[in-house]
């Protein structure tokens, strides 16, 4: 997505590292924050009850009324999948989904 990074100091390994991993660790943050972008303009899971309520880098926690939650995560899944292309290929990086009562019973 053209983003830079900027490393002062000291050239180590682990400023090695870091540059070798910014690429790829900013891509899914970058795609996290455009699909929920897609969430919030091309769904109505919003005014149907569903509350997006933490981001942490590659990771949202959101509620949802139960009757509706399997619903609405299969439209999260859908709206989740952009399609990135790579050296002229295709790429879709996958996501995971758990549901659960609570955060610390998610499946």
């Amino acid at each position: 997505f053209g983003l830079r990074r900027t490393f002062f100091g000291i050239i180590d390994n682990d400023t090695i590292r870091e540059a070798i991993a910014f690429n790829p660790q900013s891509t899914v943050g970058q795609l996290l924050n455009f699909a929920l972008e897609r969430i919030y303009h091309e769904s109505s899971i919003l005014s149907e009850g569903t509350d997006l309520l933490l981001q942490i880098h590659d990771a949202v926690i959101g509620q949802s009324p139960i009757d509706l939650v399997h619903q609405h995560t299969a439209i999260v899944g859908e709206l989740m999948q952009i399609p990135l292309m790579i050296k002229g290929r295709e790429l879709i990086i996958p996501s995971d989904l758990a549901i659960g009562p609570s955060w610390g019973d998610l499946k």
